[in-house]
C-alpha cells in the first residue's frame, strides 16, 4: 500500500513539473512576435491572404511556432530550468 502511494505522489510530481515547464515554454513561444503575426494572419487574413487556403496559413503558423519553440528553448534555457526547479520545490514544500 505504501509503495503504490509513493509512486502516485512521484508520478504526480513529475506530471506537475512537466506541466509547469510546458506552460512557461508555451507562454514564451506565443509571446514571440512572429507567432503572434502568423496567428493573426491565420484567423484574420488580409484580402490578399484570403486567396491562400486555410491549410497553407495553418502550415505557416506551425512553422513559426516550431521556429519560436526552438529559439526560445535555447535562448531561455536557464530560465526554463530554474522554473522547473522552482515548481519541484513548491510541490515538495506543499506536500510536506
Amino acid at each position: 500500500m505504501g509503495n503504490a502511494a509513493a509512486r502516485r505522489l512521484q508520478t504526480r510530481d513529475y506530471l506537475s513539473s512537466a506541466f509547469g515547464f510546458s506552460i512557461v515554454l508555451a507562454v514564451l513561444v506565443f509571446m514571440d512576435p512572429r507567432v503572434s503575426v502568423k496567428f493573426s494572419r491565420t484567423f484574420y487574413p488580409s484580402p490578399a491572404e484570403k486567396l491562400m487556403s486555410m491549410g497553407e496559413r495553418a502550415a505557416d503558423l506551425g512553422k513559426a511556432v516550431v521556429m519560436a519553440l526552438r529559439e526560445q528553448s535555447i535562448d531561455n534555457g536557464p530560465m526554463l530550468v530554474m522554473t522547473a526547479v522552482g515548481i519541484l520545490l513548491v510541490c515538495f514544500m506543499v506536500r510536506t
